[in-house]
């Protein structure tokens, strides 16, 4: 037992903060004392706190970052257990929370959204001028997928066959000009039934470079030859009426 400097009541040694400063390895204010006195200090040196705060959060934003990563990973079933509790408990209050700040920075939230939308579309049109292949390589999927009214259910490469890298290297050696051609199908698109295979469409044989003029003027005819290779892989997937003029 001992008595509190503060309080002046005798508590027992549980009730005071180890502290190897002191005789007694215990801290000669109780727990609660303390805690009151912290408390009144930090409300009296609240700005000198929070700037202090800020600055040693500043000073050390990497060591932070990488603790809080560590620390996150560590404990992450305990804390999104905790997270997920608290949410379910205080929904109400949430909902409440998040509708007044809404409305207080309804101006900022704006502002931000705007400014990540103009992020987002720079950083896109940046790719898609930089990464044409690519882009290209997903539209030709997407188009199939977009005529049959399906969804993607797998990754491009396994729904086509073939990497992005092999779509240039095939249209390169085609003459393919980046800037001024389109990646035509011999055979159209719309020669093919319902449901065709993404990947017997846009087979390789069936691409070519051509230029927007040429495209438009090709329409929907079949005007360059294809293998016999792959005559034999599609002829079951063409509509009927188009058999013959592939022959």
């Amino acid at each position: 037992m001992r008595t509190c400097n503060t309080c002046n009541k005798e508590k027992s040694l549980d009730s005071f903060y180890k502290d190897k400063t002191c005789k007694d390895g215990h801290h000669k204010k109780c727990k609660i004392c303390h805690k009151s006195y912290i408390k009144k200090h930090y409300l009296e040196n609240k700005d000198y706190y929070q700037n202090y705060k800020k600055q040693y959060n500043e000073e050390n934003k990497k060591e932070l970052k990488l603790h809080g990563k560590v620390y996150y990973n560590i404990n992450k079933t305990q804390i999104q257990t905790q997270n997920k509790l608290y949410n379910i408990k205080n929904q109400k209050n949430i909902k409440v929370y998040n509708k007044m700040y809404n409305e207080k920075n309804k101006e900022e939230i704006i502002k931000y959204r705007q400014g990540n939308r103009d992020k987002s579309n720079t950083w896109q049109k940046n790719y898609n001028k930089n990464n044409k292949e690519v882009v290209t390589w997903r539209n030709l999927l997407y188009r199939v997928l977009g005529m049959n009214g399906n969804p993607k259910s797998n990754s491009t490469y396994k729904m086509l066959g073939y990497t992005h890298k092999e779509l240039k290297l095939h249209l390169d050696n085609q003459g393919m000009d980046w800037n001024t051609h389109t990646v035509d199908h011999k055979v159209p698109v719309s020669w093919f039934k319902r449901n065709t295979p993404p990947n017997i469409v846009n087979s390789l044989y069936n691409l070519q470079p051509l230029t927007e003029a040429e495209n438009k003027s090709k329409s929907n005819k079949f005007s360059s030859p294809i293998s016999g290779l792959y005559f034999n892989q599609i002829r079951g997937w063409i509509k009927e009426e188009y058999l013959n003029k592939l022959v």
